[in-house]
């Protein structure tokens, strides 16, 4: 029995609203991002029927990330996916060529399904912070002082904090960042990372000091 992706779906979104019936939150206005989803692996975005899927199973699941990948493609990427872990179907189109009736070719389409997982299911994943993908204007003076004391960073998700077992800052993705403009936006993303900086002030910045 072939599954009703489209079924499945729409249960998941009547169950979100069934949640909250008095102030229903869809995950497009929630996060702070507005980014769609894509896919960690071809960088392309989701379409259709997909992006309500993936938005509200992220939302269910508390998913910070916007970047999906099937396990043969996480595996590819250098990442796994934790034991246990279910995936989330998405439908595509593949197109199939064939001779009909009369002898000529003709194009079908065939809708087929994947199953994806979050990046917030695997280990192993690093997003690095590339000056050409960031989607904020960049601030050449803490720019410099990220460059010169060589602090890693690594940027996906919403949380933002120091993580002193692998000595690196961990920040949100760009695209969750408000304000009034792009400034502002860039503004307070370096803001925030200037503060999570400060938390291994010691070990990068500051002289260590005798026991």
């Amino acid at each position: 029995m072939s599954r009703d992706i489209y079924q499945e779906v729409t249960s998941a979104l009547v169950a979100a609203i069934e949640a909250n019936p008095g102030d229903p939150v869809m995950p497009w206005h929630t996060g702070g991002s507005g980014s769609l989803p894509f896919n960690a692996k071809t960088s392309s975005e989701y379409h259709g029927v997909n992006i309500l899927n993936l938005w509200i199973t992220a939302q269910a699941k508390n998913y910070g990330s916007n970047a999906w990948a099937s396990f043969r493609q996480w595996k590819a990427l250098g990442a796994s996916v934790r034991k246990g872990e279910l995936s989330t179907p998405v439908v595509f189109y593949k197109k199939v060529t064939r001779e009909n009736g009369s002898g000529e070719e003709e194009v079908l389409r065939i809708l087929k399904h994947s199953s994806l997982f979050n990046a917030g299911q695997v280990e192993g994943w690093d997003v690095p912070v590339d000056a050409d993908d960031f989607p904020l204007g960049r601030i050449s003076a803490v720019e410099a002082m990220v460059k010169r004391h060589k602090v890693q960073i690594k940027e996906g998700g919403s949380a933002a904090f120091y993580d002193p077992v692998r000595d690196r800052v961990q920040m949100p993705d760009a695209t969750r960042f408000t304000g009034a403009d792009s400034v502002q936006k860039s503004e307070n993303f370096h803001a925030v990372l200037l503060h999570e900086i400060t938390h291994n002030a010691e070990v990068r910045i500051m002289p260590r000091r005798s026991s």
